[in-house]
């Protein structure tokens, strides 16, 4: 099988059983897919705890009145998504995250394909059989499966057209049953900076299947949510954004502004365009989403209209964002750096209140005053020996994390 015919609509007609592959065959897949790696189960789940609770809780101990502490404690649970990401996938390590978002009629993966200028996902897949899909740059062309149980499958084409089709056709198993990542790294992708993320799609008005689609929703924001950059397809069938839009990308945790894309813009008019966008603009102003324009495009054209070079710009933009592409080890250790600036500087003005307090221990005469200064110090004394736990605690969770690969 041709890899630009992964991922295709309809079953082969020459299958003649159950399976792309032999059943033997597609019944080993799901042994290895469904296989337990309990090292690195517990391996991934040591790390969530430190970036997202033992961190956190060594920094918060001073109840966060200081507001540098409450964005030391955001930066850590926003870091740690992308640091055990960059652990679960290597091929994402030096790469400015770029995700592409947008409902199921989107035509997320069709605007990909176009935008890569090559067919590397598919096109009408059901909503739940979608799965988060990064493209990078890759020597070698590969397909890397994440699994539910912290595997990482190395998978030929067939394989995953076989879980693509014949699992959920036959067996009633949908991509998310089985993978939670998918990474297709090719040597011609375009960017070699960038790895391009095409998250799940859903369906807002689906309440028939409304439990898929909030699961489906919840994946994409996760997702989206740790990206750097976000692309959000849109649509106008009646001329204005739809509220879901607005309601989801609200939701998000954006690094940058987001680029709002008006896909499907072929057959609309110029004065069309010039109408939708504006009232692109204004729904989002109103809404108070944070974006650095709109444009409209055509993927079955890859044309974008107006004279406008938005896309172009923002792609280029983000490949060339060398803080986006820092390591996250880099990244622990510039807050580590921070941390520890502020918990010296704890300890420094502390010991400074206690210079005097020690001089009128020694020169008083009064037992009474004496009394309440050894109090005084002694409190402070204590604080400075919590900080030093405090720092000590804070760096050997640093250590253990940096051990990781």
């Amino acid at each position: 099988m041709d890899f630009d015919d992964l991922f295709t609509d309809e079953i082969p007609p020459d299958i003649a059983g159950d399976s792309i592959l032999e059943k033997d065959s597609a019944l080993a897949l799901l042994l290895r897919l469904y296989a337990n790696n309990t090292q690195n189960q517990k391996h991934f789940a040591h790390l969530r705890r430190s970036l997202q609770e033992y961190l956190p809780e060594i920094i918060s101990r001073d109840a966060l009145t200081d507001e540098r502490e409450r964005n030391l404690v955001n930066a850590f649970r926003t870091l740690s998504v992308k640091f055990v990401e960059q652990a679960q996938l290597p091929q994402l390590k030096n790469k400015c995250l770029v995700g592409v978002g947008g409902r199921f009629s989107a035509g997320k993966s069709q605007f990909i394909n176009t935008l890569t200028g090559r067919r590397h996902l598919p096109t009408g897949q059901r909503p739940t059989t979608a799965v988060a899909t990064y493209l990078v740059s890759q020597e070698c062309p590969s397909i890397t499966a994440y699994t539910a149980n912290e595997t990482r499958v190395p998978l030929e084409a067939e394989e995953l057209e076989s879980i693509a089709h014949v699992f959920f056709d036959s067996y009633g198993l949908g991509f998310s049953d089985i993978l939670k990542k998918i990474v297709i790294g090719q040597p011609d992708f375009p960017w070699p900076n960038i790895a391009l993320l095409d998250t799940p799609g859903y369906n807002n008005d689906d309440e028939e299947n409304r439990g898929d689609r909030l699961f489906d929703e919840k994946i994409a924001r996760e997702h989206l949510s740790n990206c750097d950059y976000v692309i959000w397809l849109a649509t106008a069938d009646n001329g204005s954004l739809g509220q879901s839009d607005i309601t989801f990308l609200h939701s998000l945790h954006l690094s940058h502004p987001c680029l709002v894309v008006l896909n499907k813009a072929d057959g609309k008019t110029t004065d069309d365009l010039h109408c939708i966008i504006n009232t692109f603009k204004d729904q989002l102003d109103n809404a108070g989403i944070a974006y650095c324009g709109v444009t409209a495009f055509s993927s079955t054209l890859n044309t974008e209209y107006l004279g406008a070079t938005l896309l172009h710009d923002f792609i280029i933009q983000a490949s060339n964002d060398q803080q986006a592409r820092q390591d996250m080890r880099q990244e622990l250790l510039s807050l580590q750096a921070e941390w520890q600036r502020m918990n010296r500087h704890k300890r420094d003005a502390l010991n400074q209140i206690n210079a005097p307090i020690k001089r009128g221990i020694v020169k008083s005469e009064s037992p009474q005053y004496i009394r309440s200064l050894v109090e005084a110090y002694s409190l402070n004394h204590s604080q400075i020996a919590d900080l030093t736990r405090q720092n000590k605690a804070f760096n050997l969770q640093i250590e253990k994390l940096l051990k990781y690969e």
